[in-house]
């Protein structure tokens, strides 16, 4: 029996077992489970770029809105549908100022056509003695004159001008070239008080609405007017109506 006990290993023995056991297996340890790793059974920053697979990361396993411009190689992106809209916004605003030319072009057009077309209608009423502006175009002004004939009423209309050499035409009068000297009696086209008196015509009377006038100055500024007149001796006062159309 005493034989036996001597062949058992000595506590030195088996300690020295056990570090040879140790250094002969390395440090692994089993994982639990199969084909399973947890995040406690990896150190951090023990996997690199060069541990995963290709292809291996898939679009579901980003985190939304964790790559940028850094991350991504831009060249390889397709265009996408707000860029392609952005390449016609230069054409958009092409068109923008092409329709603005067509509008300032259509204004021109419309401007001239206002001076060319432009009419300019007036009635005015007045007494005895008063002597009324009627209409203006450039440096012309046509005036009427309402005044007492011996006992009759009559109403004379005539025009002035600012520029020298311009030249009118009218129903009672055709000078011509006149200036801003021209005496009034030289520059009166309407005058039916005085012929109707002459005629012995009552003292209520109209001229009717078909007395043309006409006048352009140097400068190109021209115009076709009307006139009609009515003078009443009965209330001592007279009208006129008409228009001036533009010309130039």
């Amino acid at each position: 029996m005493w034989n036996r006990i001597r062949r058992l290993p000595s506590p030195a023995m088996a300690v020295a077992f056990l570090a040879l056991l140790a250094a002969i297996g390395g440090t692994a340890v089993a994982l639990p489970g199969k084909n399973s790793v947890k995040k406690d059974d990896i150190a951090r920053g023990a996997v690199g770029s060069s541990d995963i697979a290709k292809k291996a990361v898939t679009g579901k396993k980003v985190k939304p809105n964790s790559l940028g411009g850094r991350q991504i190689k831009e060249s390889s992106l397709a265009k996408v549908p707000s860029a392609a809209v952005a390449d016609t916004a230069g054409s958009a605003n092409t068109a923008n100022t092409a329709n603005t030319a067509n509008t300032a072009n259509s204004a021109t057009v419309a401007g001239t056509a206002n001076a060319v077309n432009s009419v300019r209608p007036f009635f005015v009423s007045f007494a005895e003695g008063e002597t009324k502006t009627l209409a203006t175009y450039g440096p012309f002004t046509v005036t009427g004159q309402c005044q007492d004939a011996a006992g009759n009423t009559e109403i004379n209309v005539s025009i002035a001008t600012t520029e020298e050499n311009s030249s009118f035409g009218g129903d009672d009068n055709e000078a011509g070239a006149f200036g801003a000297a021209t005496p009034i009696a030289d520059r009166t086209f309407e005058d039916p008080g005085a012929s109707d008196a002459a005629a012995g015509a009552a003292a209520d009377h109209s001229d009717g609405y078909d007395d043309p006038f006409s006048a352009i100055a140097p400068s190109g500024r021209a115009f076709n007017g009307t006139v009609s007149t009515v003078a009443s001796a009965t209330t001592q006062t007279c009208r006129a109506y008409g228009h001036l159309t533009i010309v130039n």
